[in-house]
C-alpha cells in the first residue's frame, strides 16, 4: 500500500520549537479531547461531575408533615386509649389505698362540666368519666406518634412523654381551668400521678409496633 505524504502543520512546527515531541508519523493529529479530561479526572475522583447524593448533607430537619403518617397516628391513639385503661387500674387502686386525691378526669368533669354527669347514675356518671379518661389517653397517644421516629424509638420516650403530660396537667390545665384541689393534699397523692403517667408513657411506648429486624 502506497503510503500517503505527510505535510508539516503549523502546529508541528510550532512544536519543534518549543521541545515536544512530534506528533506520529501516520493520519493526522488532534488536540487532547475536553472528555478525556473528564475521563481521566472522574478516574482518580470517582465523585468528579456527580450531584451530591441529599442523603450525605447531614440529617434533615424535624417536619410535621414528614412526621405525619395516618396509619401510625391511628395505631398510636389506639395504643394511649390502651394505656389509659392500664392507668386507671393503678389509679382504682392507689385511690382505695388513700395514696391519691380525686384523678383530675373526675376533677375536670364534676368542677368544670358538671352537666355531663347531671341525673346520671353512679355507674354511668363513672362509665362517661372513664371513657372521657381514655379519649385522652388516645389524643396523647395520637400526639406520640407525630414525634419524630428516632426519639419514638428509644425506651425512655414513653415514660418521658407521660411525666411531660402529668407535668402539663399540674403547671398549665389545672391553674388554667381553675381546677381547685383538696387542701391538705399529700405529696403521696402527687407521686401517685406521676407513677400512673409512668405507667401510660411505658404502655404506650412498649406497645407500639417493632420494626422487622
Amino acid at each position: 500500500m502506497a503510503r500517503i505524504p505527510h505535510h508539516t502543520t503549523e502546529l508541528e512546527r510550532s512544536n519543534e520549537g518549543s521541545g515536544l515531541a512530534p506528533p506520529p508519523d501516520h493520519g493526522h493529529w488532534f488536540p487532547p479531547d475536553e472528555r478525556d479530561t473528564d475521563i481521566r479526572s472522574e478516574q482518580h475522583d470517582p465523585g468528579f461531575g456527580r450531584q451530591a447524593d441529599s442523603t450525605e448533607t447531614g440529617p434533615q430537619p424535624f417536619s410535621l408533615a414528614q412526621a405525619f403518617e395516618p396509619a401510625e397516628v391511628v395505631h398510636g391513639a389506639l395504643r394511649g386509649a390502651i394505656a389509659a385503661m392500664a392507668m386507671s387500674g393503678l389509679r382504682r387502686f392507689t385511690v382505695e389505698m388513700g395514696w391519691a386525691g380525686q384523678p383530675p378526669p373526675d376533677a375536670i368533669v364534676k368542677q368544670k362540666t358538671p352537666g355531663l354527669v347531671r341525673g346520671k347514675t353512679t355507674g354511668e356518671r363513672r362509665a362517661m368519666i372513664e371513657l372521657c379518661h381514655w379519649g385522652y389517653g388516645a389524643v396523647g397517644g395520637a400526639g406520640f406518634a407525630l414525634l419524630p421516629r428516632r426519639i419514638r424509638r428509644r425506651a425512655w420516650s414513653g415514660p418521658v412523654f407521660g411525666l411531660l403530660l402529668w407535668a402539663g396537667y399540674e403547671t398549665v390545665v389545672a391553674p388554667v381551668l381553675g381546677i381547685a384541689r383538696r387542701p391538705g393534699a399529700k405529696l403521696s397523692q402527687r407521686l401517685s400521678l406521676a407513677a400512673d403517667h409512668l405507667l401510660y408513657g411505658f404502655v404506650l411506648s412498649h406497645t407500639r409496633r417493632r420494626p422487622p429486624r
